[in-house]
């Protein structure tokens, strides 16, 4: 499955669709059906400071209501992690899931947060150790 993080360029002040406790903003998101229950997604995400004195940062996007629905960002956990970005990179950060074949069709809000990794509750991703609030970015179709 594709996965990539790059850093790209950017306007001087991108709009934020979401900021996540003043560490990470959201500037963009996509997702695009690639094959029936394949998507690709993408994000844009832009430093809003300096965060290498972080402790590791990773984001989890989930489908709301569906249980064991985490997917964890790989890329801007390992391709391009967070602690190598500067204030003000913007990160496109792309990768594909395939949701199960027993997932029933319908539509599903699939939401995203952040976490830090040094959290006794990281294991989790729930709100005892993410950071910001978690934002609802699209609703995916499942046919």
């Amino acid at each position: 499955m594709y996965q990539r993080a790059k850093i790209i360029p950017t306007d001087s002040n991108p709009q934020l669709q979401a900021n996540f406790q003043d560490f990470i903003g959201l500037t963009n998101t996509d997702v695009k059906m690639i094959e029936p229950r394949r998507f690709c997604l993408t994000y844009d995400w832009l430093a809003l400071r300096t965060l290498k004195n972080l402790p590791p940062l990773f984001a989890v996007s989930r489908l709301q209501g569906v249980e064991h629905s985490r997917i964890v960002h790989l890329p801007t956990l390992y391709i391009t992690p967070v602690a190598s970005w500067k204030q003000g990179s913007l990160i496109r950060e792309e990768f594909e899931i395939e949701l199960p074949n027993d997932l029933p069709s319908g539509s599903y809000s699939l939401s995203i947060g952040w976490y830090f990794s040094n959290s006794a509750y990281a294991f989790a991703t729930d709100d005892r150790g993410r950071f910001g609030s978690e934002i609802v970015t699209h609703e995916i179709q499942v046919p």
